[in-house]
């Protein structure tokens, strides 16, 4: 056992000098390392920008989609005046749209649980059974954002 873990690093050892050796010595292979190098640089530059763009046009349309930044007050005076869905159809459209935006929301991290807890309220709003809902989404949602869901619902019964 010892001879073979010996020359598995006596192996090891003399591929590294090669590679080393190669590397300082031979001109082409030098040119390939580099030009490797630079590409996998760019496609990482590329990747990066990419995924920037991607969030900025996620948190542009969640933004726009739940006009986040409001208080309680704007957002009740604005559902009051949003039709709700009156066939079941609309209603189960509404619940699924709503509720989808706020779990998207909620994966976009922290700065937009205002705008999830905007969703998860409306969603509220529609559902035949609010204290059922109310247990699903504590159980399944971070506790700031049911809190948040709550304080609008104690908001509205207020209102």
């Amino acid at each position: 056992i010892y001879g073979v873990g010996l020359g598995l690093g006596v192996l090891s050892i003399a591929y590294l000098i090669y590679f080393d050796q190669k590397r300082r010595n031979d001109s082409n292979f030098r040119r390939r390392i580099k030009r490797e190098r630079k590409i996998s640089e760019k496609n990482t530059q590329e990747k990066a920008l990419e995924k920037k763009a991607a969030q900025l046009a996620a948190a542009k349309r969640a933004q726009a989609f739940t006009g986040a930044g409001r208080n309680h007050d704007q957002l009740i005076e604005e559902l009051e005046k949003e039709p709700l869905p009156q066939t079941q159809k609309e209603k189960e459209e509404y619940f699924m749209k709503h509720l989808e935006a706020g779990e998207k929301l909620l994966a976009l991290g922290p700065t937009y649980q205002q705008a999830a807890a905007d969703c998860f309220f409306r969603v509220l709003n529609i559902y035949p059974d609010p204290m059922q809902l109310l247990a699903v989404l504590e159980s399944s949602i971070p506790q700031e954002v049911f809190q948040l869901v709550m304080a609008k619902m104690v908001a509205d019964v207020r209102h």
